[in-house]
């Protein structure tokens, strides 16, 4: 258990007990001195590991973990790391390193190096100088332990990190940059809440299926003409001619914000169609697309499963979370058998069971004549 203390008084302020187990997995649980979690109190404030113990002046080390830093001290470095790892910096750790040198000692791995990247952009204007040392021969994934092991002395660190590099001539060589956010940063977002378009069909991708000649379509139709009233919509026909065309939308007003493209004009996911959507979405920016319908887009499934169709419709939901804009994408559903469940019709959607769970809504439409 690791104990991280205030300044100036070396009172408790947190808790770190480190649980491993099988293989590599390991996990760490925060306390306050009550007992509690962080995040329970309001009035928390991180401080760096051992910031009691440092000396008025010198090197202060940063590296990741308290088994990391507790190394260190051990053979006789001022090192210090934060709860959490290398998950994000706290602005609150900043004030505590002004006018300090600092050395960065990063793990040999993407998160160590992104980590060190963080921390320079937090302290650039904090620090009176920062640095960063790359142990050398360190295996992947890496840290000072592991050094310590390989039989280096500390005499050798000492001079490897008189060499360390500025950390304005760094650079971290992320293989690529980190993908997502700690969970307090996603948290923190503010979200605009999207309106709903119109009564009849929720913000976000929608899914509308029913079977041939159920009025899908119709349905799509009167609902895309409603909105492009006072909205952009982008209406890919892919089973209309010209012909059809006419005689469907000749009831349309020339006033609606309303594109609409025929048959053979977005080719198929795979073919092209991915890079026609994504060129329409940037250029006209509208607030809903139908598509209509998914079989003339998506791109064929494989010989054992549904794998192209799961491809194209996550892929088609992303690029409409991307652009911020709702969707009504048409499929058909096919004849009830004696194995369906009659209170669930949406087992009847053409597809695996994952196809159906894409999306964020699902509605079937069905005639009752």
């Amino acid at each position: 258990m690791a104990t991280y203390r205030k300044r100036p008084d070396g009172s408790p302020n947190l808790t770190v007990t480190r649980q491993d187990s099988d293989g590599d997995s390991k996990t760490f649980r925060q306390l306050l001195p009550n007992g509690k979690a962080p995040k329970s109190d309001t009035s928390f404030r991180p401080y760096p590991y051992r910031i009691d113990e440092w000396p008025a002046e010198g090197a202060v080390l940063i590296c990741e973990g308290e088994k990391c830093a507790d190394a260190l001290w051990g053979v006789g470095f001022t090192v210090t790391t934060r709860a959490g790892g290398s998950s994000k910096w706290e602005a609150e750790l900043t004030p505590h390193f002004e006018g300090r040198d600092v050395i960065i000692v990063p793990d040999n791995d993407d998160a160590g190096r992104a980590y060190a990247d963080k921390v320079i952009e937090a302290l650039t204007e904090t620090a009176k100088s920062l640095a960063i040392c790359e142990l050398p021969d360190l295996p992947d994934k890496g840290d000072v332990i592991d050094w310590l092991a390989l039989g280096n002395a500390p005499a050798q660190l000492t001079s490897l990190l008189e060499q360390a590099v500025p950390a304005s001539e760094w650079s971290s060589r992320t293989s690529a940059p980190l993908v997502g956010m700690h969970i307090s940063d996603w948290l923190a977002l503010e979200i605009e809440e999207r309106e709903w378009l119109h009564d009849w069909i929720p913000p976000g991708f929608t899914m509308l299926a029913g079977a041939p000649k159920a009025g899908k379509s119709k349905f799509a139709e009167f609902l895309a003409q409603s909105v492009a009233t006072r909205q952009q919509v982008l209406f890919l026909a892919l089973e209309y001619n010209e012909n059809i065309i006419q005689q469907r939308f000749s009831h349309f007003e020339d006033d609606l914000e309303f594109h609409l493209c025929k048959e053979g004009e977005v080719p198929r996911w795979d073919q092209g169609g991915s890079e026609v959507l994504e060129q329409l979405l940037t250029a006209l920016q509208p607030k809903l697309v139908v598509i209509d319908t998914f079989g003339k887009i998506k791109k064929p499934g494989e010989k054992l499963g549904y794998e192209g169709e799961l491809a194209s419709i996550n892929s088609i939901k992303v690029m409409m979370d991307a652009h911020h804009c709702d969707c009504l994408l048409l499929h058909h559903t096919r004849k009830s058998s004696v194995n369906d469940n009659s209170d669930d019709p949406f087992e009847r959607i053409i597809g695996s069971t994952a196809l159906a769970a894409t999306p964020d809504n699902l509605q079937i439409i069905e005639f009752d004549g």
